[in-house]
């Protein structure tokens, strides 16, 4: 390991309360419950079990961002488990933190970090009891704050950007739309990823001041087109749980629409199941007062969460995203190739518009277009770049 890209390790181990044996829960059922939890974490997280009780989770990051993100990942996946509904909590779960290449470049010495700092004793209170190893001398919560400060001077200093990556046609290469991603570039920790501060914003909230910004600058470079003369190209944006259930959002929405006087489907927001879910009345209502300005809908990542038609038939959804891990193996699997299928037949079905995403290879394209796959986005086709770049696609 004494070369690569920076890595947070983290080292876990069930810990069950005596209420356990009194419930005659056994090292197999930890295990089975462990591994549940283990598999809900999102992809860019590796994981391994052994004994029964033990783990180990690590995700390519620069410390201290991907440190927050991975224990907020583990705290995601671990709420509510370990727990019967007669008896409460019975287990909780200890983690010990380290990072390479700050703490150690071997595999062993940085377990052994991790070893030394978990918590030895539990605390029925919490469900993850947590140490990390740091020179520094900081607690998990020391770490989240320098993050969530960071991510503060980040919004006023306007070091978040914009890159736009292109969605086409499956069958001609057109291109139909593009995706803006957002980036944060941190004059310490350098180009943070996505996957590492998203997270942590929308526990916070900053999501909202952030995807405030994110349509701002979105608009300002369809107005830009607009000036020229040129046609404008259709722009997918991702919006939170958190900004759906902004009870200003639709109207902010309304008067940015109004002022940059885009037309109905000039933009078009994408969001996850999972937001969806937590409060489906409440979000099926918010949709359709969206789908009144102009802005579409489309559900991205289907497949990873609750995937049920049953809600989407109740929804103004014009676009359904088939999530690149399905994608990523269509050629090579039957099964992910059925699925894919019986997404595209149902999504048609409904009158909604199919895009896969993370399509890389060639083998992938041609497995879409024999399934009738409308569009695709994915490094095939193009990486995120800046606006003028996607101007040039052709």
């Amino acid at each position: 390991m004494s070369k690569g890209e920076p890595l947070v390790i983290a080292l876990g181990k069930v810990r069950p309360f005596e209420l356990a044996s009194s419930m005659q829960i056994d090292d197999a059922t930890l295990r089975r419950e462990l591994e549940r939890c283990l598999k809900a974490l999102p992809l860019d997280v590796t994981f391994g079990v052994w004994r029964n009780d033990q783990f180990i989770a690590f995700r390519q990051g620069v410390p201290p961002v991907a440190t927050t993100a991975l224990l907020s990942d583990l705290e995601k996946v671990f709420y509510a488990s370990f727990e019967s509904p007669h008896h409460g909590r019975y287990a909780t779960v200890c983690l010990g933190v380290s990072t390479f290449p700050q703490d150690g470049h071997s595999p062993r010495g940085l377990l052994q970090l991790a070893n030394k700092v978990m918590p030895p004793h539990t605390s029925t209170d919490k469900l993850l009891n947590v140490g990390v190893y740091s020179s520094a001398g900081k607690t998990p919560t020391q770490f989240k704050d320098d993050i969530l400060e960071r991510l503060r001077e980040g919004i006023v200093h306007e070091r978040f950007y914009l890159v736009y990556q292109p969605i086409v046609e499956v069958a001609t290469g057109r291109l139909v739309r593009a995706e803006a991603l957002l980036r944060w570039a941190d004059p310490t920790l350098g180009d943070v990823p996505p996957t590492d501060f998203i997270p942590i914003a929308e526990e916070s909230g900053l999501i909202v001041r952030i995807g405030a910004f994110v349509l701002h600058e979105v608009v300002q470079d369809l107005m830009a087109l607009k000036e020229q003369g040129r046609s404008i190209v259709p722009i997918s944006i991702n919006i939170s749980g958190k900004q759906l259930r902004d009870p200003e959002f639709t109207e902010f929405l309304r008067d940015v629409m109004a002022s940059a006087k885009l037309e109905a489907g000039d933009l078009e927001l994408e969001i996850t199941e999972s937001s969806l879910i937590e409060d489906l009345q409440r979000a099926s209502a918010t949709l359709n007062d969206i789908h009144k300005t102009g802005v579409t809908c489309a559900i991205d990542d289907f497949g990873v969460g609750f995937s049920s038609f049953n809600y989407l038939r109740r929804l103004p959804v014009k676009t359904l995203k088939i999530d690149r891990e399905f994608v990523q193996s269509i050629d090579t699997s039957d099964r992910d190739r059925n699925i894919v299928a019986a997404i595209i037949s149902l999504a048609h079905a409904l009158g909604m518009t199919v895009t896969a995403e993370g399509v890389e290879q060639v083998a992938q394209r041609e497995q879409l277009l024999a399934l009738g796959c409308d569009l695709m986005q994915g490094y095939l086709t193009g990486r995120p770049d800046s606006f003028s770049k996607l101007m040039e696609y052709s």
